[in-house]
């Protein structure tokens, strides 16, 4: 079982048509004026959504992981 990991993305000029692709699938957690934070599934996937953002003209500054936070931990640790 794989397990989802947010990322946060800051980058200029990212495309709508790429929000709404990442809405749709579940994976934008949320949009910002620096970047987007979106839920992947894999290390690969990183990959995958930055060569999209510069394909469709993005310019991408960082990629970081989302901490999780508390709550998140300890729904973790019930799942054991």
């Amino acid at each position: 079982m794989q397990e989802s990991h947010g990322i946060t993305v800051e980058a200029d000029e990212i495309d709508p048509k790429s929000l709404h692709g990442w809405e749709q699938e579940g994976k934008l957690i949320d949009s910002h004026a620096q970047g987007v934070t979106l839920q992947v599934e894999s290390r690969d996937e990183i990959a995958i959504i930055v060569k999209q953002l510069v394909d469709s003209g993005a310019r991408v500054y960082r990629v970081d992981a989302v901490a999780k936070g508390l709550e998140e931990v300890s729904m973790d640790l019930m799942k054991v």
